[in-house]
């Protein structure tokens, strides 16, 4: 990234860059013939309010773009990219979003949405190589661009101020501001759907050959991309073609010959892109695979609407906020009106979106259940919505004041409508930025649905540090505890597998993976005595063409950043170090009693490794040093949170890290062994809204708390034992409460289960 970076700061030295610049300034692409004529103040200003916008959402877009990948639908842009290097590498027409050891055959290729956002992911892994900034660059300039795109449509159509506020309002919306870095098909397919109708706008006024090019470019574009680009397409196609062709005289003039030609070349272009993704589609034999997919998408779509919209009521308040719903619904009307009444063949552009956009929601039910992205296309319907509303709210104004002459000037009205729509713009700003950092923490997945999230950033540094030592035609296998994702492929370009627990005689991949708090007794024990094994914080990964060795430990330990780098890397979560770490290591052969395995030498340097320092000194029978020890170890912690439970086991108390990553530590202690394997489940309320916000209080009960690294049945009488969480704050004041479960778990004793264990505003 550093040498990129050095040949930028080369480029933008050197004057010819600066003459092009210049050349393509004084361009006129778009000279502004055949807009609707308006004051130079207003044109100013609603220039102004896009520039605003691009600029904002520029540095939300840049805001964490270097930063490594995680477990989230976020880590789906890492398949965009690898499925475009597969398609240079293998030079295969298909996209294969994960690593495969030799060349890809039927079953490893994705066909279940068109190939455009994997021909965006190769020509920018062509371009720039293998980072993680290139899995956002494409979403990054993609979002940026719409504002303006946005704002060029709303100008001719509804008039610079309007325009301006538009563009404003796409930018405000949460669920643009939570997705804005995200490579997807939403964000691509929005694009180039924002660009026809831009394009066609101004090839509406001027009839220029260079405005029907780009209509007809956005259209292909947004086709590639998703098939919701084909059914934009058609229906605009379609409403184009009675206009032009059946009711062309209840229209406004228009010149014949250029338009039939630009209608005919966006027919014949998206209708060649159809017909070469099904083509491409039979010859990998995946046909009936689409249609599998498809079923399964629409499971459920027989559920009453009103219904499914109650389900998902709070995602759609967090993802618009209700003033942006509202909002979409009256522009309906408005939009209809200006079509039908005043013939304005332009509406049927944000009409044929908000059938996408309804079609995509509604249809696909399954998906939308469980992608909070899903409804992402109508965000763009509520920018040009909110055009057209400032329009309509200056016209009716407009003609309202001029029958009882109460503004003798006309351009007041233009101002009035739009201080009316910029305050209804800022309203909406807080819970865009609320969502936004909600967003980066959960990766994309908000509350899923009351599901634990595990943010996966160490998971991730783990495997960075193994990729470095694996062989080159290494297969890496994971156990279902291990949840694979398209991060992990990413990170150790190689093939990643699902497969039981191996098996010294019968290793089917040569390293293999699997998370000690999501796995069972008997799986750490059998990996760790059979293999030579590294042990990463939680995560235990086993070399299976080596023989069995003493496990070794590493911690994973946040790593300091300058300001900047952090803003481009780690702003809502900690990166990590890898770290060999004695203690842990000590710890691990103890209760996996494996030899030989002498006490620490180093003192400890963090609170983990004071807590096994305490362990090593009860285990010598030390009391004085383990007392000490555990004075140290419980110095910051909230003793409020202690509690007794059966069983002998003690809450000791909780600890609270702030940082890039916000983490709450539990300690516990037993004084005898447990009989079976329990775990501490954590769960937190939203007991109210945050202040300024239109959205309610998020009424899940969510599961937050992670299980224990070490299976409690080993539990030692007298160990300290910690149980670390990455609180994921949602949005107002959350109450985190926990209990034991299990088949046979301690239940609480000192009547304390009324208060929370942490409070957060």
């Amino acid at each position: 990234m550093l040498e990129h970076t050095r040949r930028l700061r080369l480029a933008f030295r050197d004057p010819a860059w600066i003459e092009r610049l210049g050349w393509l300034r004084k361009s006129h692409f778009d000279d502004g013939s055949g807009l609707p004529p308006a004051p130079r103040a207003a044109e100013h200003a609603g220039d102004a309010a896009a520039w605003v916008a691009t600029l904002f959402v520029a540095l939300v877009g840049a805001w964490e773009i270097a930063g490594p990948f995680a477990a989230g639908h976020y880590t789906a842009s890492t398949a965009m990219v690898t499925g475009g290097e597969n398609m240079l590498r293998w030079h295969v027409l298909a996209p294969v979003p994960t690593y495969t050891a030799g060349p890809p055959g039927p079953a490893d290729f994705y066909c279940h949405h068109p190939f455009g956002v994997f021909w965006t992911g190769a020509v920018f892994s062509a371009l720039f190589g293998h980072h993680d900034w290139v899995c956002r660059l494409p979403a990054v300039l993609a979002t940026t661009l719409m504002p303006r795109l946005i704002f060029g449509a709303c100008r001719a159509l509804y008039g610079p101020i309007a325009g301006g506020l538009a563009a404003l309002a796409y930018v405000v919306v949460p669920i643009t501001l939570a997705y804005a870095n995200y490579l997807s098909l939403e964000v691509t397919t929005m694009f180039g759907m924002a660009l026809a109708t831009y394009g066609f706008a101004r090839f509406f006024q001027t009839d220029r050959m260079r405005f029907g090019v780009l209509g007809v470019l956005g259209m292909l574009y947004a086709a590639a991309c998703d098939w919701t680009g084909f059914f934009f397409d058609a229906l605009v196609l379609a409403g184009l073609f009675f206009r032009g062709f059946v009711l062309g005289a209840r229209f406004a003039p228009l010149r014949f010959e250029p338009f039939a030609r630009v209608w005919a070349w966006a027919v014949v272009t998206v209708t060649a892109l159809a017909v070469y993704h099904v083509a491409v589609i039979v010859k990998v034999e995946h046909v009936n695979e689409l249609l599998r997919q498809g079923e399964f998408r629409t499971l459920g779509a027989e559920q009453p609407l009103a219904q499914v919209l109650a389900q998902r009521r709070y995602w759609l308040l967090l993802a618009f906020t209700p003033l942006v719903i509202v909002a979409g619904k009256v522009a309906l009307p408005v939009f209809a009106s200006r079509l039908l009444i005043r013939r304005r063949e332009m509406e049927l552009f944000p009409l044929s979106l908000l059938a996408t956009a309804v079609g995509q929601y509604v249809v696909f039910k399954q998906g939308a259940d469980i992608h909070f992205f899903w409804p992402q296309y109508f965000a763009l319907y509520f920018a040009y919505s909110v055009g057209a509303l400032v329009a309509a709210f200056e016209n009716g104004l407009g003609w309202a004041t001029a029958r009882r002459s109460l503004v003798p000037r006309r351009a007041l009205v233009g101002w009035i409508a739009g201080g009316v729509g910029l305050a209804t713009v800022l309203a909406i700003l807080p819970d865009g930025v609320r969502a936004l950092v909600y967003a980066r923490k959960t990766g994309g997945r908000f509350n899923e649905r009351g599901s634990l999230i595990q943010p996966d950033f160490d998971k991730e540094a783990a495997f960075e540090a193994v990729a470095k030592t694996l062989p080159a035609g290494a297969v890496v296998g994971v156990s279902s505890g291990m949840k694979q994702s398209y991060w992990m492929d990413w990170v150790l370009r190689r093939p990643v597998r699902y497969v039981g627990l191996p098996r010294a005689e019968s290793a089917s991949v040569s390293t293999f993976a699997l998370d000690s708090r999501f796995d069972t007794r008997g799986g750490m024990e059998s990996l760790t005595r059979e293999f030579s094994v590294q042990a990463i914080g939680p995560f235990l990964i086993a070399n299976t063409t080596a023989g069995p060795a003493p496990v070794e430990g590493w911690s994973t330990v946040p790593r300091r950043l300058g300001g900047l780098q952090r803003w481009l890397t780690a702003t809502t979560h900690d990166v990590y170090d890898v770290v060999k770490d004695p203690f842990w290591t000590w710890e691990l052969r103890t209760h996996l009693n494996q030899t030989p395995n002498p006490p620490p030498a180093a003192a400890p340097a963090s609170n983990e490794a004071l807590r096994i320092a305490h362990n090593v000194a009860v285990s010598e029978h030390d009391d004085a040093s383990a007392e000490r020890l555990l004075s140290q170890l419980l110095s910051g912690v909230d003793r409020r949170a202690a509690r007794q439970f059966s069983l002998g086991v003690e809450l000791l108390g909780a600890r609270l890290e702030r940082g890039a990553s916000l983490r709450l530590t539990l300690y516990f202690r037993t004084n005898a062994a447990l009989p079976t394997d329990t775990e501490f489940k954590m769960f937190s309320r939203v007991t109210a809204p945050p202040a300024l916000s239109l959205v309610p209080a998020d009424e899940l009960v969510w599961d937050v708390g992670m299980p224990f690294a070490m299976p409690t049945s080993l539990w030692r009488p007298g160990f300290v034992y910690s149980t670390i969480t990455e609180i994921l704050r949602r949005p107002g004041r959350e109450r985190y409460d926990g209990a034991f479960y299990g088949t046979v778990a301690p239940t609480e004793l000192d009547g304390r289960q009324a208060e929370a264990l942490l409070t957060l505003d």
